[in-house]
C-alpha cells in the first residue's frame, strides 16, 4: 500500500460528515421530504458518515471492512424501506459518493502529486464495496416487497373465508373456491380463533362454493370439524351439492358421521333463523 494511498483513505475518514452532507444535499427533494417527514434524517446521516468511514478505513489500511459496510447498508435499507422512499431514489442516495469523494479532494490530490494509478488502485477498492452496498439495498426492498404482498395475500385469503355471526352463540363460516394444503390450514386457524373468541356453540360450515371435494379436502374438512368438537363447537356442514355427493360416495368418503344439510338456508330454517341467507 503506498503513502498515496493511505493519504487518500485519511482524508475520506477525516472529511467523513462533511461528505455525507454534500452526499444528502445531491439527494432528490422528494428523498430528502420523505427523510424529514419520516424522521430519519439524522439516523441516515449517522449511518452514511460511518459508512463513509468504513471506505476511507478500506483503502487506507488492510483492516477487512466489509462486514461493517454491510451492518450500516442494512441501517440505511431498512430505515428507507420503511419511511416511503423508493428503491430508485435509494440508490441515487448511494451512487454519487465516489464523485463527491474525489470532486472534494480534487485540490489535494493536486498538492500531493497524487498519481493516476493511485486514484485507480483507491477505486478498485471502494467501488466494488458500494456495488455490495446497493446490492444489499436491492435486496432489502425485494425482501420488503415479498412481505407486503404476503401480508396482502393473507388478508385476501381471509377475506375468502368469512365467518359470520347470526346469533351470540351460531355463527356460518362460507368456503369458495379451491382448498389446497395452504388453504386447509388458513381455514382451520380461521374456525377454531373465530369460533373461540366470539363463544360460538355452532358453526355451519357452507362448501355449497367448493367445487371439488376429494380425499385430501375431506380429511381436512374432518380435521376442522374434530378440533372444532374439542373446543365444544358442534359443525354442521352444508352447500353438498349432487355432483359433489355423487363424488364423495365413488371415493368412499364417508359424511355418516357428520351433520350435513342440503342447504344453508334449510339448516338456518330447522334452528329457526327464515331467511337470513338473502342477507349474507
Amino acid at each position: 500500500m503506498t503513502k498515496q494511498l493511505v493519504f487518500i483513505g485519511e482524508q475520506i475518514s477525516k472529511e467523513k460528515k462533511q461528505l455525507a452532507k454534500e452526499l444528502f444535499n445531491l439527494t432528490s427533494s422528494e428523498y430528502k421530504q420523505k427523510s424529514k417527514r419520516y424522521k430519519i434524517e439524522k439516523e441516515l446521516l449517522n449511518h452514511t458518515t460511518e459508512l463513509i468511514q468504513y471506505l476511507g478505513d478500506s483503502v487506507s489500511t488492510n483492516v477487512q471492512v466489509t462486514k461493517r459496510i454491510e451492518i450500516q447498508a442494512t441501517y440505511i435499507g431498512e430505515l428507507t424501506t420503511k419511511s416511503d422512499i423508493s428503491l430508485k431514489e435509494a440508490i441515487q442516495f448511494i451512487s454519487p459518493i465516489r464523485n463527491i469523494i474525489w470532486t472534494t479532494f480534487e485540490k489535494e490530490i493536486e498538492e500531493h502529486k497524487i498519481s493516476r494509478l493511485d486514484i485507480l488502485s483507491s477505486n478498485k477498492i471502494i467501488d466494488p464495496l458500494i456495488d455490495e452496498v446497493i446490492y444489499i439495498l436491492i435486496k432489502i426492498y425485494e425482501e420488503n416487497n415479498k412481505e407486503i404482498v404476503e401480508v396482502a395475500y393473507r388478508a385476501l385469503e381471509e377475506l375468502s373465508v368469512p365467518v359470520i355471526p347470526i346469533t351470540e352463540d351460531i355463527g356460518i363460516m362460507s368456503i369458495i373456491g379451491e382448498i389446497d394444503t395452504r388453504r386447509s390450514a388458513l381455514i382451520m386457524e380461521t374456525a377454531l380463533n373465530k369460533s373461540s373468541s366470539l363463544k360460538f356453540k355452532v358453526l355451519f360450515l357452507d362448501i355449497s362454493g367448493v367445487e371439488i371435494i376429494d380425499t385430501m379436502v375431506a380429511d381436512n374438512l374432518f380435521n376442522v370439524i374434530y378440533a372444532l368438537k374439542l373446543l365444544g363447537v358442534k359443525t354442521v356442514i352444508t352447500g353438498i351439492r349432487p355432483e359433489i355427493a355423487q363424488t364423495t360416495v365413488k371415493l368412499g368418503i364417508d359424511f355418516k358421521t357428520i351433520d350435513t344439510k342440503s342447504t344453508l338456508a334449510q339448516a338456518l330454517k330447522e334452528i329457526g333463523i327464515k331467511d337470513i341467507s338473502k342477507d349474507i
